[in-house]
Parts: structure tokens; C-alpha cells; sequence
């Protein structure tokens, strides 16, 4: 059996990219509260972190949404304009060094959102 057989898949499947990531980080965090009219909102950032071991990479999906604060209504993550659209970030980096970079990013995407939050959005 060759190397090219087995990437290839001759002998069975080949292991998509994805399977080979190991989930290093996952963490959502509530930025802050705001006001549309007569409803509260609050603004959220994620971060799910995925690390292939074979490449050293670190991909972070960053994300942000905004949902009602009252617990009448189902939660819905909704999209406002001022905030900063979905990213992902791919670094090359150790399997030791992965969480803290992984942290550290998360921790400037939420600054990010924090700068560009409003206190009260007139209706």
C-alpha cells in the first residue's frame, strides 16, 4: 500500500479535513445591553475552535449577534448592521500554544464588538 493509495483512498475512504480537527476552544460571551425603542437587546460573541494537528493551524470562527433580553419570547440570534460580520482566523501555532491564542482572539473580537456597540438606539 503507497502513501498516494491511502490519501487517495484506495484502500477505503480518506479522511476528510474537518474529522482531523481536534475542538480546542468554544466560548460565547453577553458584551452588553442596549435599547431599541421599548425593547432590551443585548449584544453576543462566539468563537469555536478547531485544530488540525497534522498542519499546526488553528481555525477560530468568530461570530456576533444580537437577541431580546425578555424571557417571553424564543431566543433569536438576530444580525444588526453595526456589527462586525462572521470571521474566520487560521494561524499557524503549536498544539501547546492553541488555547492561549485561541483565548486572545476571542478576547479582541469581543473588544471589537464593544467599540462599535450603542448604549440606546432611537426607534
Amino acid at each position: 500500500m503507497s502513501v498516494s493509495q491511502i490519501v487517495e483512498g484506495t484502500f477505503g475512504p480518506a479522511v476528510p479535513p474537518l474529522l482531523r480537527m481536534k475542538r480546542i476552544y468554544s466560548s460565547s460571551q453577553i458584551i452588553g445591553g442596549f435599547t431599541k425603542g421599548q425593547t432590551e437587546f443585548e449584544a453576543c460573541a462566539t468563537a469555536e475552535g478547531q485544530f488540525d494537528e497534522e498542519n499546526s493551524v488553528l481555525s477560530l470562527e468568530l461570530d456576533s449577534f444580537i437577541r431580546r433580553v425578555d424571557l417571553v419570547s424564543k431566543e433569536e440570534h438576530l444580525k444588526a448592521g453595526w456589527l462586525p460580520k462572521r470571521e474566520i482566523v487560521r494561524e499557524h501555532v503549536s498544539s501547546e500554544e492553541a488555547p492561549d491564542l485561541a483565548r486572545e482572539i476571542f478576547h479582541r473580537w469581543v473588544h471589537k464588538i464593544q467599540q462599535v456597540m450603542p448604549v440606546t438606539v432611537c426607534a
